[in-house]
């Protein structure tokens, strides 16, 4: 439905599910939808509410808003994985695709290169 919705041009509709009713997939299609129209702070504004009580999803959604308007540091500081995630390879994945997405295309190779039981190198989860 969601999809639907964006595909007619219905992303305020979409905001305003978000804002009042607290659904979470509208108010991801539609922070995404808002920062590719370059309406960053209405899209981070979006995302508050799910960030303020710690919801990993919406952890990783602002961060792609945040790279996009240009906050790569505090973006990438925000989502960093911890040790106990560095052993989720989709963690890894996930946290790799948001380097690249900032540009530190090898901060992202480096992170999921095998290892060579090297501690520090590599994902866990490779191995």
């Amino acid at each position: 439905m969601v999809r639907a919705l964006l595909d007619l041009g219905q992303s305020e509709l979409l905001v305003r599910a978000a804002r009042e009713r607290g659904d979470w997939n509208c108010a991801e299609a539609a922070a995404r939808a808002l920062a590719a129209a370059g309406e960053f702070d209405r899209a981070l504004a979006l995302l508050d509410p799910f960030t303020e009580i710690g919801w990993r999803a919406a952890e990783w959604v602002t961060a792609e808003v945040m790279i996009s308007r240009g906050e790569a540091d505090e973006a990438l500081a925000m989502v960093r994985p911890d040790a106990a995630e560095l052993g989720d390879g989709r963690v890894c994945a996930r946290y790799a695709e948001l380097l690249a997405q900032a540009g530190r295309t090898e901060e992202a190779v480096e992170l999921l290169a095998p290892t060579s039981g090297s501690a520090g190198s590599g994902p866990t989860w490779w191995s």
